[in-house]
């Protein structure tokens, strides 16, 4: 089973991933108006290697560029995203499985209570 994460445990891995993140953002940068297509080749694996150390931690990087990155959990037992970007000190939004940065909820008391790192069935509850 993948790796899914409650709102602590994500909040938590972003002591690793934020800066990982930052990385990305940066390294992605310096490809905009670059001109050696070597050195372009050297960031692109740069940041591949980036990317395969988030998915090492269990989260996916949705946009390199803006650092968006998204955390596998649950609510209320239906699988969500926790969605953290580059610049948040935490963790204040998820969105479903289909739905992306524009359509970000934010958590509030109700989410806390019932988000989980599993289905209700395998938490034993």
């Amino acid at each position: 089973m993948k790796k899914t994460f409650n709102l602590y445990e994500a909040n938590r891995a972003l002591v690793f991933v934020a800066p990982v993140t930052a990385d990305i953002a940066r390294l992605f940068l310096t490809l905009e108006g670059a001109e050696n297509s070597q050195k372009d080749v050297e960031t692109l694996h740069k940041i591949q290697n980036c990317i395969n150390e988030l998915k090492q931690v269990g989260c996916i990087c949705r946009d390199p560029k803006i650092g968006l990155i998204d955390f596998p959990s649950f609510y209320k037992n239906e699988p969500v995203f926790l969605c953290w970007q580059l610049g948040e000190d935490e963790i204040v939004h998820y969105h479903g499985l289909q739905n992306c940065l524009g359509n970000r909820q934010t958590i509030d008391e109700d989410f806390v209570r019932f988000n989980c790192n599993a289905p209700l069935e395998f938490a034993g509850v």
